[in-house]
């Protein structure tokens, strides 16, 4: 297995002037980390070109593996030609991975205001959601891309549901990110998710959630609410009430041996959020 992190976890850096892309490189390269996925959001201009070829010059410099690029995608829209024009423009992003030289490309697969995510929206979007899908993973085989669903977004996120959109995108090179803490925005025991869809991962996200029980208290900050009311809030790796160690167990018997990634998102410092967590995640899996 090769230890990394998301870009995502020193985005406010980037934001800040602090640090750019080849900086993000040295932090995980001086770190004892393997690889770096790159996940810009909205933060980061990927039509630089410019930009990602320093990207890739520093990695290739310090032997750190470019993992993944993520893009933001949302195929559940009632109008045929609104989702034509999404997949259009995300083979745009499947060029921009190539040029990157990944080997997978990370994106959701559509999402829906957290009321509406039921069992009966899921089955009503899955059959075009699915033909979206399995048209943009045929455009990535051209280049030898592996597309990688996350369990994200409330409609697509428990991992029975995720199963399930695999099962009937039905390409080889289409499998799933598998994060072990977004189970529990759909309220879903994040060991049992993880076991349910481990074989299905191209890659794995290690994060930490606080969650408080359903309430009408709003905490304020950083907290966000899962399909049925509960609150959490990310942090530090092992510092939240996830047990880590069972899930590390997990993914090491089921023969995994791809990318495992730190997806920093709390409050605290995340220079020092950063840095303990892969620091754990070296613990646990080295």
């Amino acid at each position: 297995m090769k230890i990394g992190i998301s870009t995502y976890c020193l985005c406010r850096e980037y934001i800040a002037g602090r640090m750019d892309l080849p900086d993000m490189v040295d932090f995980v390269a001086d770190r004892n980390g393997e690889q770096l996925e790159f996940s810009p959001g909205n933060w980061c201009d990927t039509t630089d070109r410019a930009l990602l070829e320093r990207l890739k010059k520093r990695a290739k410099e310090r032997n750190i593996m470019l993992s993944s690029f993520t893009v933001a995608a949302n195929f559940c829209q009632e109008d045929a030609q609104a989702r034509a024009a999404e997949l259009e423009r995300l083979k745009k992003h499947v060029e921009t991975a190539a040029f990157l030289e990944v080997p997978l490309m990370r994106s959701d697969a559509g999402n829906r205001p957290a009321m509406m995510c039921t069992r009966e929206q899921f089955e009503q979007d899955l059959p075009f959601v699915a033909e979206c899908c399995a048209a943009l993973a045929d455009y990535a085989a051209k280049y030898g891309i592996t597309l990688s669903v996350e369990n994200h977004g409330f409609l697509f996120q428990n991992s029975e549901r995720v199963q399930q959109l695999i099962k009937t995108v039905n390409r080889k090179n289409y499998r799933t990110t598998l994060d072990v803490g977004n189970f529990l925005c759909a309220d879903e025991d994040p060991l049992i998710g993880t076991i349910n869809n481990i074989s299905l991962a191209a890659q794995v996200h290690f994060k930490d959630f606080i969650r408080r029980t359903p309430s009408d208290f709003q905490p304020g900050g950083s907290w966000i609410r899962t399909r049925s009311g509960c609150l959490l809030r990310g942090t530090i790796l092992g510092h939240g009430m996830m047990d880590i160690r069972a899930l590390a167990d997990v993914v090491k018997r089921s023969g995994f041996d791809g990318c495992v990634s730190l997806e920093f998102e709390g409050p605290e410092d995340c220079i020092k959020g950063t840095e303990i967590g892969i620091e754990t995640l070296n613990r646990l899996f080295k």
